[in-house]
């Protein structure tokens, strides 16, 4: 609760900047219905057809506990037992000191990302080169490469693979058909919107109930935000002060020189879990919330320059800000931050160094096409088949056993990875309360 309470005072410390001249508060008043319907907006933004993005990551939260790296080496053996089961005990030692020393470098406190990404509809490809992943030795060598290539189909017109992965380092690929099977999307492009720990109050205090997309929601539990509208009875309601649930705000201020309109929610509405399965009982059905959102106007378009989320019922808070806005709409930065009931602060800061949304050519990004130096397995069913060996049988003695294990260890390489880095990620998420 102390932690809580002390990132809460930062804020409040912050908050001179953002007074009038003369000292005092700026003066309060009811937010405009043309500011409200730009704030809903950006709550509803959604992605660009195809976008291509160049940036930096940088993730900072409590390190590990040697327990907590134990056990969750332990969970990464226990669903990828099936897809091994070496009896080797040398070859299980190595493979288990892999895994520790990769689950500790994920979780030693910082993170750094270098990443390009690309989208198109529904595809996805991230080439990554990932701090808690590559080798220092590899990230020294391969000054201008990537050690992961990570790319998401789900689309049998384009090809009959829903996902794959491609380790550079090993030259190594593993494709697979299972539609389960999908890799972690970063979706840096939604840093055009609010960030999803913000849309939740502005979504609850003014949709359309008939504006929901129900058949999509039952389908996918998902959103179709191209469907969602304002409700104007509720707006009008919120804003003359007579919605028994929600209080809205708002004020002229400054942000490092820039004009920006603060709006300030207050109410209460269903408290929303975390999809990584967070225990239910532990957050009130109902949780009253205090949200305040910076809105100014770049090139003419509305952008969130900071926003700040407290669950007063939850004692958890968020606090995210941009800078450096072009005329795309997009930041040069963005950082984030999360604040647990326990104190556990996570916080990332991504650099954009290019954002693109102009058409590509769909074929050369997620085609799964690789150089003919490369080991490439199909690991649908859980076992590796081969479908492209760059290692050809020896003709004389001495060398097939050795070439063979260098193909089983690359084997085993693809076909634990992907299912360990999900593992982590869920792991991750798990860790994390939900704000609202």
């Amino acid at each position: 609760m102390k932690f809580f309470w002390a990132f809460s005072l930062v804020f409040v410390l912050q908050l001179p900047r953002c007074l009038g001249q003369d000292g005092g508060l700026p003066p309060r008043k009811p937010a405009s219905a043309n500011g409200i319907n730009d704030l809903f907006r950006l709550a509803i933004v959604t992605q660009p057809r195809q976008i291509h993005i160049r940036a930096n990551i940088t993730l900072s939260q409590p390190p590990w506990t040697a327990q907590e790296i134990s056990e969750e080496v332990e969970r990464i053996e226990a669903s990828t037992k099936d897809l091994t089961g070496s009896s080797n005990p040398s070859a299980r030692l190595a493979q288990r000191l892999a895994q520790s020393n990769s689950v500790f470098q994920a979780h030693s406190g910082v993170r750094v990302q270098t990443v390009e990404e690309w989208y198109s509809e529904g595809k996805y490809r991230r080439d990554e080169n990932d701090s808690a992943i590559a080798s220092p030795a590899y990230l020294r060598r391969a000054t201008n490469g990537f050690h992961d290539t990570y790319v998401n189909i789900h689309d049998t017109n384009f090809s009959p693979y829903q996902s794959f992965w491609v380790n550079n380092e090993t030259a190594g690929a593993s494709l697979t058909r299972n539609p389960v099977m999908k890799y972690r999307v970063n979706d840096l492009w939604k840093v055009a919107g609010l960030d999803e720990e913000m849309k939740a109050p502005i979504l609850m205090a003014f949709v359309d109930l008939h504006s929901i997309d129900t058949g999509q929601l039952s389908k996918t539990h998902t959103l179709n935000y191209n469907s969602l509208r304002v409700d104007d009875w509720k707006l009008e309601r919120i804003r003359n002060g007579s919605d028994p649930t929600w209080r809205l705000e708002s004020a002229d201020e400054q942000i490092d020189g820039i004009d920006v309109t603060r709006f300030t929610l207050v109410g209460s509405m269903f408290g929303v879990h975390s999809a990584s399965g967070a225990s239910q009982s532990k957050a009130p059905p109902v949780v009253l919330v205090h949200a305040d959102y910076w809105i100014a106007y770049e090139y003419g378009t509305p952008v969130c320059f900071q926003a700040f989320l407290t669950n007063r019922s939850n004692h958890t808070s968020f606090f995210s800000k941009r800078r450096g806005f072009s005329t795309n709409g997009f930041p040069t930065r963005w950082t984030a931050a999360s604040v647990a009931e326990n104190g556990t602060t996570v916080t990332k800061e991504v650099v954009y160094q290019e954002v693109d949304t102009s058409p590509f050519d769909e074929e050369p990004i997620f085609s799964p096409r690789f150089s003919s130096n490369y080991l490439v397995s199909d690991v649908t069913t859980g076992t590796g088949v081969l479908l492209q060996n760059p290692l050809r049988a020896p003709t004389s003695h001495g060398g097939g056993n050795s070439k063979r294990g260098v193909i089983l260890l690359l084997l085993a390489v693809l076909v634990i990875v992907p299912p360990a880095l999900m593992c982590w990620n869920r792991r991750t998420l798990w860790r994390r309360k939900s704000l609202t």
